[in-house]
C-alpha cells in the first residue's frame, strides 16, 4: 500500500519533512538527506573488532575480586588512537594503540632526518 494513501485513509497529513519519511520506498530519500549515513554505518561495522591494526592488542576480560570473594566482571581496554598513515601516496586511517604510535612516530622521524642528510 502507498504511504499517501495510507495516511489519507487514516485522515492524516502527510509531513514534508524528511525525518518522517520512514517507509521502505523512501528509504533512499531518507538517506540521501542525511549527509553522514554511510561513515556511521562504518563506524559501527568497525567497533566490533576493538584492537590495535599492528601488533593486535586487544580487550582482556578479568574479574575483580573483592576479600569476600565476590566477583565482577572487568574489561580492560588498549589506549587506541586514530594514526594518519601514508602508504604509496594513499592516506590510511587505521586505529593504534599508544606504543605502536609512538614507534611509528620514531621511524617517520629517523626517514626525515635521514632524507635530510642525503639532500644536504
Amino acid at each position: 500500500m502507498d504511504c499517501d494513501s495510507n495516511n489519507e485513509a487514516k485522515g492524516k497529513k502527510r509531513k514534508s519533512d524528511w525525518r518522517f519519511k520512514k517507509c521502505p520506498e523512501h528509504m533512499s530519500e531518507y538517506t540521501r538527506a542525511w549527509p553522514f549515513y554511510d561513515r556511521i554505518t562504518v563506524m559501527k561495522q568497525a567497533s566490533y573488532t576493538y584492537g590495535c591494526a599492528i601488533c593486535g592488542k586487544g580487550v582482556q576480560h578479568s574479574n575483580l575480586v573483592s576479600f569476600s570473594k565476590r566477583r565482577i566482571k572487568h574489561v580492560r581496554k588498549p589506549n587506541l588512537h586514530v594514526h594518519h598513515l601514508k602508504v604509496e601516496g594513499s592516506k590510511l586511517k587505521i586505529k593504534v594503540c599508544t606504543t605502536c604510535k609512538r614507534s611509528i612516530r620514531i621511524t617517520e622521524r629517523e626517514a626525515q632526518a635521514s632524507a635530510q642528510k642525503l639532500n644536504a
